[in-house]
């Protein structure tokens, strides 16, 4: 029998292989990307702070193992005011979440914002892999061993409407 504490490592190794695998992707993006470290009291705002040439980017890396991603139990108060905090300090900044539907193989990027939109207007508490077409988003594939990031600040420029 599997105990629940196998199972929460079993996802937290996920997770961070997650982190890791978008370490190495960012490497192949002119960029630069600083960690963000927990300081022990949970409170930090995001996984990656990432300067592009002309927007910088507040990424925050969950995953998920099925079709639905529940972002209320996933993302925590903090990080989703650290993200509008952010946007707000400037009009280059995107606070996104990066999803990983790993039976998928797929990883699909959701502007904080949009998400907390699209929930109050729908009433919903997560999103539907196969039922993202009321929502904007990008969704990125694998390159053999990384994530696909190339021209990743046009798209986000495109589908967020930055000029």
């Amino acid at each position: 029998m599997v105990s629940r504490h196998q199972v929460g490592k079993k996802s937290y190794d996920k997770g961070k292989q997650f982190e890791s695998d978008m370490l190495e992707s960012w490497k192949c993006v002119p960029s630069w990307r600083i960690r963000l470290r927990d300081g022990g009291g949970g409170e930090t705002p995001a996984d990656d702070l990432v300067l592009l040439d002309e927007l910088r980017v507040l990424a925050e890396y969950k995953c998920t193992d099925n079709d639905k991603f529940n972002f209320s139990s996933a993302v925590k108060q903090h990080q989703i005011d650290a993200a509008l905090t952010f946007e707000s300090a400037c009009g280059k900044n995107v606070g996104v979440l990066f999803i990983n539907f790993r039976h998928r193989n797929a990883v699909v990027i959701i502007r904080i914002i949009d998400l907390l939109t699209y929930y109050v207007k729908a009433n919903k508490k997560s999103i539907d892999f196969n039922n993202l077409d009321d929502i904007k988003h990008i969704r990125i594939s694998r390159l053999g061993l990384i994530w696909n990031l190339r021209n990743i600040e046009e798209k986000l420029k495109h589908a967020y409407s930055f000029k």
